[in-house]
């Protein structure tokens, strides 16, 4: 089975405190992948915030100086921030090797205008532009 190379969809920005969101980043533009695995459902324990927290990863090439308490907005200018708990390498050794963060979701911004899903009812979804969608 051949080996996939991980694919750097995003750029997102890193800030090392005291810096932060408002400052000029740390690492600006930087290219990441952010991945919620969809099997797992183990949560960030404890969480600074008493809401559920799944595992965020964020992928970046190998190199990044990704840090422990590194704040990051991913992607860039959209308003999500994270806070980096956790680091490590990924595929030692492999050639699809990459550096991963596990992150804590610090703030998350308003979902920008489009075709979002307002309501199902049963066959048909409605979405925000007065579309509908009939599900067969």
């Amino acid at each position: 089975m051949p080996i996939r190379l991980p694919v750097f969809n995003l750029v997102c920005d890193i800030w090392r405190p005291p810096a932060g969101p408002g400052d000029t980043p740390t690492i600006a533009n930087q290219p990441c992948q952010l991945y919620i695995y969809s099997r797992n459902s183990t949560p960030i324990d404890p969480a600074d915030n008493d809401k559920y927290q799944p595992t965020i990863q964020l992928r970046v090439p190998i190199g990044t100086d990704l840090q422990v308490g590194d704040i990051v907005e991913a992607a860039s200018g959209d308003g999500w921030i994270y806070e980096v708990r956790f680091t490590d390498r990924m595929h030692r050794g492999f050639a699809n090797e990459y550096f991963m963060g596990i992150l804590e979701q610090q703030s998350s911004a308003p979902p920008p205008s489009g075709s979002h899903i307002l309501a199902e009812d049963s066959d048909i979804i409605s979405a925000e532009d007065g579309d509908e969608l009939i599900i067969e």
